[in-house]
Protein backbone atom coordinates (compact mmCIF):
# COMPACT_ATOMS: atom_id res chain seq x y z
CA UNK A 1 0.00 0.00 0.00
CA UNK A 2 1.23 3.40 -0.86
CA UNK A 3 1.54 6.30 1.49
CA UNK A 4 0.48 9.44 0.70
CA UNK A 5 1.98 12.54 2.44
CA UNK A 6 0.70 16.06 2.16
CA UNK A 7 2.83 19.31 3.63
CA UNK A 8 0.56 22.04 4.68
CA UNK A 9 2.96 25.33 4.69
CA UNK A 10 1.63 27.95 6.89
CA UNK A 11 -0.84 25.91 9.24
CA UNK A 12 0.91 28.19 12.38
CA UNK A 13 0.14 30.72 10.71
CA UNK A 14 -3.62 29.96 9.98
CA UNK A 15 -3.84 29.01 12.86
CA UNK A 16 -2.76 31.78 15.03
CA UNK A 17 -4.53 33.45 12.18
CA UNK A 18 -8.06 31.56 13.04
CA UNK A 19 -7.68 32.60 16.84
CA UNK A 20 -7.29 35.85 16.78
CA UNK A 21 -10.37 36.00 14.50
CA UNK A 22 -12.13 34.58 17.10
CA UNK A 23 -10.87 36.51 19.91
CA UNK A 24 -11.25 39.66 17.98
CA UNK A 25 -15.07 39.10 17.06
CA UNK A 26 -15.62 38.07 20.46
CA UNK A 27 -14.48 41.28 21.64
CA UNK A 28 -16.26 43.37 18.94
CA UNK A 29 -19.75 41.19 19.52
CA UNK A 30 -19.78 41.30 23.20
CA UNK A 31 -19.00 45.17 23.11
CA UNK A 32 -21.96 45.51 20.19
CA UNK A 33 -24.46 43.79 22.91
CA UNK A 34 -23.77 46.25 25.38
CA UNK A 35 -23.82 48.89 23.30
CA UNK A 36 -27.04 48.24 22.21
CA UNK A 37 -28.36 47.96 25.63
CA UNK A 38 -27.19 50.87 26.77
CA UNK A 39 -29.03 52.07 23.33
CA UNK A 40 -31.89 50.90 24.90
CA UNK A 41 -32.12 52.06 28.18
CA UNK A 42 -31.55 55.64 27.01
CA UNK A 43 -35.00 54.85 24.79
CA UNK A 44 -36.72 53.73 28.03
CA UNK A 45 -35.77 57.38 30.08
CA UNK A 46 -36.55 59.27 27.27
CA UNK A 47 -39.90 57.74 26.98
CA UNK A 48 -40.82 57.10 30.05
CA UNK A 49 -43.09 58.50 31.85
CA UNK A 50 -42.86 61.18 34.76
CA UNK A 51 -45.71 62.32 37.18
CA UNK A 52 -45.22 65.94 37.59
CA UNK A 53 -46.13 65.91 41.15
CA UNK A 54 -44.41 62.44 41.52
CA UNK A 55 -46.27 59.28 42.44
CA UNK A 56 -46.82 57.24 45.60
CA UNK A 57 -44.88 59.45 47.52
CA UNK A 58 -41.73 59.87 45.60
CA UNK A 59 -40.46 62.78 43.44
CA UNK A 60 -41.03 63.48 40.17
CA UNK A 61 -38.79 60.75 38.13
CA UNK A 62 -38.32 58.70 40.28
CA UNK A 63 -39.73 55.72 37.86
CA UNK A 64 -37.49 57.39 34.72
CA UNK A 65 -34.39 57.03 37.28
CA UNK A 66 -34.82 53.56 38.10
CA UNK A 67 -34.27 51.97 34.63
CA UNK A 68 -31.18 50.26 34.72
CA UNK A 69 -29.39 47.90 32.77
CA UNK A 70 -26.99 45.07 33.88
CA UNK A 71 -25.06 42.42 32.61
CA UNK A 72 -27.28 38.99 33.33
CA UNK A 73 -24.56 36.47 32.35
CA UNK A 74 -21.89 35.30 30.21
CA UNK A 75 -21.89 32.00 28.69
CA UNK A 76 -18.89 31.03 26.79
CA UNK A 77 -18.97 33.94 24.04
CA UNK A 78 -22.33 35.05 24.92
CA UNK A 79 -23.16 38.14 27.13
CA UNK A 80 -26.53 39.19 28.07
CA UNK A 81 -28.04 41.85 29.22
CA UNK A 82 -31.20 43.33 31.26
CA UNK A 83 -33.18 46.22 30.88
CA UNK A 84 -34.75 46.60 34.08
CA UNK A 85 -36.93 48.74 36.82
CA UNK A 86 -36.85 48.59 40.58
CA UNK A 87 -39.48 50.62 40.87
CA UNK A 88 -42.08 48.78 42.80
CA UNK A 89 -44.60 50.79 40.91
CA UNK A 90 -43.10 50.34 37.72
CA UNK A 91 -45.06 47.12 36.42
CA UNK A 92 -48.40 49.12 37.33
CA UNK A 93 -47.48 51.26 34.75
CA UNK A 94 -45.82 49.39 31.92
CA UNK A 95 -48.96 46.96 31.79
CA UNK A 96 -51.42 49.14 33.20
CA UNK A 97 -54.37 48.15 35.73
CA UNK A 98 -58.27 48.18 35.78
CA UNK A 99 -58.00 52.33 36.49
CA UNK A 100 -54.79 53.14 34.85
CA UNK A 101 -53.64 52.36 31.20
CA UNK A 102 -50.55 50.61 30.15
CA UNK A 103 -47.51 53.09 29.37
CA UNK A 104 -45.43 50.96 28.05
CA UNK A 105 -41.77 52.50 27.74
CA UNK A 106 -39.96 49.38 27.55
CA UNK A 107 -41.04 47.92 24.12
CA UNK A 108 -39.88 50.91 22.16
CA UNK A 109 -36.70 50.81 24.31
CA UNK A 110 -36.10 46.60 23.43
CA UNK A 111 -37.17 47.51 19.72
CA UNK A 112 -34.74 50.26 19.19
CA UNK A 113 -31.87 48.65 21.07
CA UNK A 114 -32.51 45.28 18.87
CA UNK A 115 -32.25 47.57 15.67
CA UNK A 116 -29.23 48.84 17.02
CA UNK A 117 -27.61 45.50 17.45
CA UNK A 118 -28.61 44.48 14.51
CA UNK A 119 -26.67 47.10 12.63
CA UNK A 120 -23.62 46.90 14.66
CA UNK A 121 -23.41 43.14 14.09
CA UNK A 122 -24.08 43.52 10.21
CA UNK A 123 -20.83 45.89 10.13
CA UNK A 124 -18.78 43.18 12.20
CA UNK A 125 -19.98 41.08 9.38
CA UNK A 126 -18.75 43.06 6.70
CA UNK A 127 -15.21 44.04 8.58
CA UNK A 128 -14.85 40.30 9.10
CA UNK A 129 -15.41 39.36 6.02
CA UNK A 130 -12.29 40.67 4.80
CA UNK A 131 -10.54 38.49 6.79
CA UNK A 132 -12.04 35.59 5.43
CA UNK A 133 -11.23 36.29 1.47
CA UNK A 134 -7.57 36.46 3.18
CA UNK A 135 -7.26 32.97 4.42
CA UNK A 136 -8.92 32.36 1.38
CA UNK A 137 -5.79 33.93 -0.52
CA UNK A 138 -3.36 31.57 1.79
CA UNK A 139 -4.94 28.50 -0.14
CA UNK A 140 -4.66 29.69 -3.04
CA UNK A 141 -8.52 30.77 -3.50
CA UNK A 142 -9.64 34.22 -4.15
Amino acid sequence: MAETMIEVFGETKLLASLEEYRIKTTIEVKEAVRLSAEDALEVAVEVCPVSPDGSHGNPPGTLRDGNKIRRLSELGNIEQWELYNNVFYAGYVLFGTRNMAAQDFFTPAFDYGRQRLAERLAVIGETRGGFLQRIGKLFGRG
